[in-house]
């Protein structure tokens, strides 16, 4: 005869076996069901990792150096770069690129921040800092285009006072509102803020991926 405590136990057990088979893959952040990876996204090594993506764009960009406030850490947005596969036995995700968009806050200044994330077959995933703000251009295509533009934006800060700046940040990224209203496969453009020898400059990158002529991207100085 089945007591409270035995069909408690029974039911548990049946639980753990469910969740025994519960291998989790995502090719979009729309995809993600409550499970492990969900829990992972929230726990407190995660908001560890933002933060010190956050404290290093701070530092970098000479931000809040002097806050002595509590920093408070929001998660805003997620987006799945290459398919997550989470195996039931992993500590961590097997395969996986994916980026986290977060709102960093401290002593009453706001900045929004990316850290993308790479699986590294079932160990720690590798943590690397992504432009800051709200740029929908790859890291590979983002990476090319800063280097690509990097005389341009020197040649800028030259005239903005910053003569032979070798050091220079981004500081910023914001898609017009044309861009956030496009069609996925169409190109869009961007205004990036530089930072460097003290000094800013904008620029507004045309972004076009699918360029068969290679032209994938393009910057021009916004005055």
């Amino acid at each position: 005869m089945f007591t409270f405590k035995t069909l408690f136990l029974t039911l548990w057990m049946l639980l753990l076996a469910t969740a025994a088979v519960a291998d989790e893959n995502y090719a979009t952040a729309a995809d993600i069901k409550p499970g492990r990876f969900q829990i992972y996204l929230q726990s407190n090594e995660m908001l560890a990792n933002l933060n010190q993506v956050g404290r290093f764009w701070d530092k970098l960009l000479g931000l809040q150096q002097a806050c002595q406030e509590q920093y408070a850490i929001k998660p805003v947005n997620l987006i799945i770069l290459a398919p997550v596969v989470f195996p039931d036995a992993a500590q961590y995700p097997t395969a996986g690129i994916w980026r986290v968009q977060f709102e960093y806050n401290r002593c009453k200044d706001l900045k929004t921040y990316n850290a993308i994330f790479t699986a590294k077959d079932g160990g720690t995933p590798e943590l690397l800092p992504a432009i800051p703000g709200y740029s929908d251009a790859s890291p590979a295509l983002a990476l090319d285009a800063m280097r690509a533009v990097t005389p341009q934006v020197q040649a800028q800060l030259g005239k903005a006072g910053a003569k032979d700046c070798k050091q220079i940040y981004p500081f910023d990224a914001r898609m017009t509102p044309t861009a956030v209203a496009r069609p996925r496969d169409q190109s869009w453009q961007e205004k990036w803020t530089f930072q460097g020898c003290g000094k800013q400059v904008v620029f507004l990158m045309t972004f076009n991926p699918q360029a068969p002529d290679g032209n994938f991207f393009s910057g021009t100085p916004l005055h």
